[in-house]
């Protein structure tokens, strides 16, 4: 099986890019696409909804943190069931899609609207299930596809290429890790390809309306998360590279060699220019955040050797993620520790060895089109993180969805290096089989993986709630429970309680009760209790307490108690 390898620099029309490929890559395509489907598909409820997913649900429903801050006030001391906590996640006739916007205005502006909308709307379409708000995720997360597709035919100008980025993205566990997630990340997936590709068809048709396809998605895209700004710059990189020749002109007359702004690059500028336009109105909130309340982790700093280790450890999850830590809701997401896990070090070192290679291939045996796109793709996003980080401290570079455009650039460098080597007439027929064998461990890697994480109730995305797994349990064996808990952990409480079968009274407090409640309740949880509370109660009381689950999350330490 073979193909031939046209220069790509050609205009799609002399490419037959529809090209009808051989039974067995039609075989495979179709396997790996219904797997992929299946997996974004698969055990949605299963998973424990977290904190961020709570979050997001709040404001679908309509509601600032602070709207909900002022209802944990007015709870204090009362006698609550799921059902009360629950009024906050879904969307009701007391709000409206403008409370959703003033909502993210007034206190999240770094999370601009639209998958907020989206995901209320969907709600009020087919109900508040855990399975059908991660469904939204699910099937924007399919639209990737045939991004995807049409990115790469723009770049490669070869359908084989394109079905090749077709397969790699459906079976990949990072981008399934967000496709059953109630956030916004599967959509920014979807419009960062969507960019990628209109961009690189108004530059080869040249044509006003394919401009305008590019200024609307790039507006899409800001309005989904504005990072979108920094894949707009590496665009402006690549533009740049490919119209050098054009900037400068010579005069027959004077022999003389002037600049001019091609026509291509006015175009960019325009688009981009009116794009921001349109995300104006949001700017304005952007403006006002407060840095002093941003999460206090993307200002921790690392040292270089830690970022380091979770740069190769995150950017690996691209294409297999196998760590043994995650099953069973009994890990956390610290790529420092699980650096060394066999299961994780190994495949890292596989990965990395081609993704290196990739790199080199790219810039050594690539057409100026591909690399010039490819590139800036890698490295305007994670650089814009990284050195900050490096410079005035900061993790911001290890979170790993900010880093979405770097790792698709990443996926076009491994796809241009595997589709090259199939495909090219030089190539004897022993290398095209050793490259097809490679592309088949690069699907085996993530099929394994996605199957790994459809079936269990937590990952690394889910660091600090796996431990509603263990709590949850011990909740629904007993009787009658009545669960305290601060009301600064009432959003803890709302992610666990997805996960509560159990009829239970939940009071939320605000300081240590120091006497046991009457025989009105079965057994009595205290749940999230500092320690210093506790240490008062067992002081001041005659009745023990029964330490009988000590959560281990770095981020939040998860405690339940008994009293006996």
């Amino acid at each position: 099986m073979s193909f031939n390898l046209k220069n790509p620099e050609r205009s799609l029309a002399e490419d037959s890019y529809w090209q009808i490929l051989p039974k067995p890559w039609r075989f495979l395509i179709i396997t790996v696409l219904v797997i992929g489907i299946f997996f974004r598909f698969a055990n949605l409820d299963l998973k424990v909804y977290w904190w961020d997913e709570v979050i997001n649900s709040i404001h679908s429903a309509g509601y600032s943190k602070e709207d909900f801050n002022e209802q944990v006030e007015a709870w204090l001391d009362q006698d609550l069931t799921i059902e009360d906590l629950h009024k906050y996640q879904y969307p009701t006739s007391e709000t409206t899609s403008l409370d959703v916007i003033r909502a993210l205005a007034d206190g999240e502006p770094q999370s601009p609207p639209v998958y907020y909308l989206l995901s209320r709307w969907w709600t009020q379409l087919f109900g508040s299930s855990v399975t059908v708000q991660r469904s939204l995720s699910a099937y924007i997360s399919l639209l990737a596809f045939p991004s995807m597709y049409w990115l790469c035919l723009e770049l490669f100008g070869s359908s084989l290429a394109a079905w090749i980025g077709v397969i790699l993205i459906a079976i990949s566990p990072f981008h399934l890790i967000f496709a059953q997630e109630v956030r916004m990340y599967g959509a920014w997936t979807v419009t960062i390809l969507l960019l990628g590709a209109s961009l690189l068809r108004a530059i080869r048709l040249k044509r006003k309306r394919d401009w305008g396809i590019y200024t609307a998605s790039l507006t899409l895209s800001l309005y989904i998360f504005p990072l979108s700004i920094l894949v707009a710059i590496g665009h402006g990189i690549y533009v740049v590279i490919a119209e050098i020749p054009r900037f400068f002109k010579s005069n027959d007359r004077s022999r003389k060699t002037g600049f001019k702004i091609s026509k291509i690059f006015a175009n960019y500028l325009i688009a981009t220019i009116a794009s921001i336009i349109a995300y104006a109105p949001w700017i304005v909130f952007l403006t006002q955040i407060d840095e002093t309340k941003m999460h206090s982790w993307r200002q921790k700093t690392l040292a270089f050797s830690e970022l380091l280790q979770n740069w190769l450890f995150q950017t690996s999850l691209i294409f297999a993620d196998l760590n043994s830590k995650y099953r069973g809701g009994s890990g956390g997401s610290d790529g420092i520790k699980s650096f060394y896990d066999p299961l994780s070090f190994y495949p890292m070192i596989f990965i990395w060895v081609f993704v290196l290679y990739s790199f080199y291939f790219l810039v050594r045996n690539s057409p100026k089109s591909v690399w010039s796109f490819t590139l800036p793709l890698i490295l305007t996003t994670p650089l814009a993180l990284a050195l900050p980080d490096l410079i005035f401290g900061g993790m911001r570079s290890t979170i790993s969805r900010y880093l979405i455009p770097g790792y698709i650039g990443i996926e076009l460098s491994i796809i241009n290096l595997i589709y090259s080597r199939i495909t090219w007439q030089s190539t004897k027929l022993l290398s095209r089989k050793i490259w097809q064998f490679i592309l088949a461990i690069f699907l085996s890697l993530g099929i394994i993986s996605c199957s790994l994480i459809i079936n269990s109730p937590s990952w690394w995305i889910k660091s600090i709630n796996f431990q509603n797994i263990p709590i949850a349990e011990i909740i629904n064996s007993s009787d009658n429970p009545l669960i305290l808990t601060p009301g600064n952990s009432a959003s803890h409480l709302i992610s666990i309680s997805h996960n509560i079968t159990n009829e239970v009274t939940i009071r939320l407090v605000d300081k240590p009760y120091i006497a046991k409640e009457s025989t009105v309740f079965g057994e009595q949880f205290l749940l999230n209790y500092p320690q210093k509370w506790l240490d008062l109660i067992e002081k001041e009381n005659k009745f023990k307490l029964e330490k009988i689950y000590q959560g281990k999350s770095a981020e939040f330490k998860f405690n339940l108690v008994r009293i006996l």
